[in-house]
């Protein structure tokens, strides 16, 4: 039969695009281009019954995932297969890869230092591949991070939930919760187990501080940059005063924290010239305020955390399975990303607690 019968019998099209994750390896190259560019022309010009990506999506459902069928996001993955026009070849090596639990490489995810490019054997195929991930990637339903989706669709030992955001089946049947941390700007540390941390009297604090010192500079309140900046600056101000009735406001946010003596020293050593500017060092306000946040998170939620760097492509991860990692491998083989965070927080959306990012170095 000629491939141009073949182009006009749009029945047989849907067949073949029915039977195209389930290729055999051995499929000549020749048959799978006819395909592809039928596939092409159907998805161009058939306006009735099943498009293109419901056929995918048919093929993608026989997967036996329960992440891939509980929010039927195979059809996600099919709209995007076919939307960055993967070829009968690649759309075929993604869905056998996942069948046989292949699509993710559990030792890069799970190593402190790696990236989405590493984690996922299929990515660098071709640049549709490339885009396919990407934009999967970057699905986020509500209050689901850059990733998550991605992660628990491509493999059956990853699912949704469960012991943390993600849980991971390891190959000898112990299931471990994730904590994915992740966004452009970090992860936030911040819940309503941590609020029940804070000290009876935080709001009092902070409203005896705006009445001692004046409003912040900014509606959302001080942070502990312009603390530093302005305020210990300020003409007729002790600075000294300032850092003690921040730091009784610090401590009303985060109890018994390791941090606190450190943090008070390093603003002190900053108003006067000595310290750091850079957030990405340990002895910068900060940095120890987002260590301070994150210890905080660890103490009252132990359990393994997944970085998510989600500003730029490829993105990084790091895989850490204690507090402990990231104090050992901070400034070293890790580095820390911290968003503003406001010590008297005047909007009333618990921004005192940041955004903090571990990322490898």
């Amino acid at each position: 039969m000629r491939f141009t019968e073949l182009m006009e019998d749009i029945e047989r099209i849907r067949t073949l695009q029915n039977r195209l994750a389930a290729l055999p390896e051995n499929v000549s190259d020749r048959l799978l281009d006819k395909i592809e560019r039928a596939l092409k022309l159907a998805h161009r010009s058939d306006k009735k019954g099943k498009t293109p990506a419901v056929a995918t999506a048919n093929t993608l459902s026989k997967v036996d995932d329960p992440d891939l069928q509980r929010g039927k996001f195979y059809r996600l993955v099919a709209k995007n297969m076919i939307g960055n026009e993967l070829t009968p070849q690649e759309i075929g090596s993604i869905v056998r890869a996942i069948r046989s639990d292949k699509a993710v490489n559990f030792e890069e995810l799970m190593s402190p230092s790696s990236d989405f490019t590493k984690i996922f054997p299929q990515y660098g195929m071709s640049p549709r591949v490339d885009e396919f991930f990407q934009d999967i990637f970057n699905y986020v339903p509500q209050r689901v991070g850059p990733g998550e989706i991605l992660l628990c669709i491509m493999s059956k030992r990853i699912t949704k939930g469960g012991k943390g955001d993600l849980t991971i089946s390891k190959l000898n049947g112990e299931e471990v919760g994730v904590e994915v941390k992740g966004g452009k700007t970090g992860g936030r540390t911040k819940d309503g187990d941590i609020f029940k941390q804070q000290s009876a009297n935080l709001r009092q604090l902070q409203k005896e501080f705006v009445g001692r010192y004046g409003a912040a500079p900014k509606d959302t309140g001080w942070s502990p940059d312009a603390i530093v900046k302005l305020l210990m600056n300020k003409p007729g101000v002790d600075p000294k005063k300032v850092v003690d009735d921040t730091m009784a406001v610090f401590n009303a946010i985060f109890p018994k924290s390791p941090y606190a003596g450190k943090i008070k020293n390093a603003m002190l050593a900053q108003r006067s010239g000595t310290g750091q500017t850079q957030h990405t060092t340990l002895d910068n306000v900060r940095a120890l305020y987002g260590m301070a946040a994150l210890e905080l998170y660890y103490r009252i939620k132990p359990q393994h955390y997944l970085f998510i760097r989600a500003g730029s492509w490829p993105a990084k991860t790091s895989f850490v399975d204690s507090f402990e990692d990231v104090k050992t491998g901070l400034g070293k083989t890790l580095g820390i990303s911290v968003s503003i965070p406001y010590i008297v927080d005047a909007s009333g959306n618990n921004e005192e607690y940041p955004k903090v990012g571990i990322y490898s170095l």
